[in-house]
């Protein structure tokens, strides 16, 4: 597992490197007003393609589990199921995004949103075709392959977008990069759509479990800015810009957890909770020391780290990084437990203490933040992270106990 973790670790962080690159020359290509419009829709297709991670968890998940007993022709049947049902999903959403343009152009005043969001809408369908592809790869444990795919959408992305601004397509042809790596890469998925193995009574009813995790994946993502939106309510936008600092930075931390959990799902979805306790825990520990490594060395030179990437005058951030960094490493390893649940089809638990953990930071920010300041509110994300990491701790314990 390690030697795929920490490929899958660098592959994370190749294409956060790449989606900075990507934010670094179309800040200085564009002006101020197009790369702030061009926020608004990298926004807008955030928030569509949040179901597409709970899409590639669940048929990762199933596929891993089919592989172990060798049922290559159900998992193909499989894959051409889910690949209409999710093409068709994304027809659906692509649609109402194409007509709701003209609404959102008027919402935010700008008639020049319109061509934008549609061509964003006309390749929505592939952007959610391809975790289908990724789950394939990803749930076969192909982890070279997966890696391909993984770092070739943003790359694409970079390479296009610079392309077409350079060519003088403006916010349009920024547009179009967004999704061009979904478009191609999903084409990819052809050969195992068309394979010619004859159809298997195999149907799995997954639509409980993807909301599930849907829901829960929400609330992290929602765990994962609730503090800086606070900051900015009571602290002010300043403030707001400080902290920004030092939540992002600490956040490689999550985004390293993420890498791992491409590789600790499928095998942990070849296991089962009551047989294989002794390789579970195992693999609990190995993504423990994988994290280990940068978390130590965030903590050790926090003022260095800040200075190198956003100069001197953001060191205020120091203090507040470093306590997060312990909230962020605690989400991390919290996120694998969260994996390991999903794994062993125990969606409703992930969910009951994600809400848990979003409730309990609400009410700590609501409290530190006003009080402490930029310390209160990291405080209040870190230790809501911890409780909640030690509560799945004991959860988990409790099963392997038996």
């Amino acid at each position: 597992m390690i030697f795929q973790a920490l490929i899958t670790m660098f592959v994370a962080f190749v294409c956060m490197g790449l989606n900075y690159v990507f934010h670094f020359f179309m800040a200085r290509l564009l002006s101020p007003v197009i790369y702030g419009e061009l926020a608004v829709i990298i926004g807008i297709l955030s928030v569509l393609l949040v179901p597409t991670s709970s899409i590639q968890t669940l048929l990762t998940r199933e596929i891993a589990k089919l592989d172990k007993k060798h049922n290559e022709k159900v998992i193909i049947c499989l894959i051409k199921e889910y690949s209409k049902i999710v093409f068709l999903g994304g027809i659906f959403v692509g649609i109402i995004l194409f007509f709701s343009s003209y609404l959102i152009a008027r919402v935010f005043n700008n008639s020049q949103l319109i061509s934008p969001i549609q061509i964003v809408a006309l390749e929505i369908p592939f952007a959610f075709l391809l975790p289908v592809l990724r789950a394939y790869y990803q749930g076969k444990e192909r982890i070279l392959r997966l890696s391909v795919i993984l770092v070739s959408e943003p790359f694409l992305k970079v390479i296009f977008a610079l392309s077409l601004v350079l060519l003088g397509f403006g916010l349009v042809g920024v547009t179009f990069s967004l999704l061009v790596g979904p478009l191609l890469l999903s084409f990819l998925i052809i050969p195992i759509v068309l394979n010619k193995s004859k159809s298997l009574a195999h149907s799995l009813n997954l639509s409980k479990s993807f909301f599930l995790i849907l829901f829960t994946s929400v609330l992290i993502m929602l765990f994962l800015y609730l503090d800086l939106f606070f900051v900015r309510y009571y602290l002010g936008s300043e403030q707001a810009g400080y902290y920004n600092i030092a939540s992002i930075t600490s956040k490689v931390l999550f985004y390293a957890a993420s890498g791992i959990n491409l590789v600790f799902l499928p095998k942990s979805s070849k296991l089962n909770i009551h047989k294989d306790k002794k390789r579970i825990k195992s693999l609990l520990f190995k993504s423990f020391l994988l994290m280990l490594p940068i978390f130590i060395l965030f903590i050790s030179f926090p003022g260095q780290i800040i200075s190198i990437f956003y100069t001197e005058k953001y060191l205020g951030a120091s203090t507040p990084f470093v306590i997060l960094s312990i909230g962020i490493f605690a989400l991390g390893i919290y996120s694998v437990f969260l994996n390991f649940l999903w794994s062993q089809r125990m969606e409703k638990i992930s969910l009951v203490l994600s809400a848990a953990l979003v409730f309990t930071d609400i009410l700590l920010l609501i409290y530190l933040t006003p009080t402490y300041g930029l310390v209160g509110a990291s405080i209040a994300t870190t230790f809501s992270a911890i409780l909640f990491l030690l509560i799945s701790l004991f959860v988990i314990g409790s099963y392997l106990r038996k």
